[in-house]
């Protein structure tokens, strides 16, 4: 049997409310399957904290500057973090699906597997800026969630 005629007995369906906007470390990792070391969402994290401090402590003259340590040091032990699972946002990327007169934007995803045995059928539409505006966020008395649904037809292949 050749390789291409060989399907996963397992196909991937992810979705949720992510609280993640499409330019974000999370939706990259879902999306692209890797995160380097050198990616800028390591420098946000609580861990490296300790670096600002350090920098704080040479400041106040409490230890020599040359003994800090800085994440650019780091390089060689933070993790390359990869999936192979070649993912894809199943309803693209509309406008938002949280909608606010301050914030609108999209947080909430369906992420599923190419050349899983899947392919989307369709997209449910998202309501106008126009209807959602008529509100001053949501949820609405037309939309009674804080987030829009994210709905799609996806068929199972042979």
């Amino acid at each position: 049997m050749s390789q291409e005629n060989i399907k996963p007995t397992v196909a991937v369906i992810f979705c949720g409310d992510l609280n993640s906007t499409p330019e974000t470390a999370v939706i990259e990792y879902l999306s692209s399957g890797v995160i380097l070391p050198e990616h800028e969402v390591w420098r946000s994290l609580d861990m490296f904290k300790w670096e600002k401090q350090a920098r704080d402590a040479a400041a106040r003259g409490e230890i020599d500057e040359d003994d800090t340590v800085r994440c650019a040091d780091l390089q060689e032990v933070l993790p390359v973090l990869t999936h192979d699972l070649s993912l894809y946002s199943a309803a693209g990327f509309p406008t938002y699906t949280n909608f606010h007169r301050d914030f609108q934007d999209i947080l909430d995803y369906i992420y599923i597997q190419s050349q899983a045995g899947m392919e989307v059928e369709r997209v449910a539409p998202f309501p106008p800026v126009e209807v959602l505006s008529e509100a001053v966020a949501l949820p609405s008395p037309v939309f009674p969630s804080d987030h829009l649904s994210v709905v799609v037809d996806i068929k199972l292949l042979d």
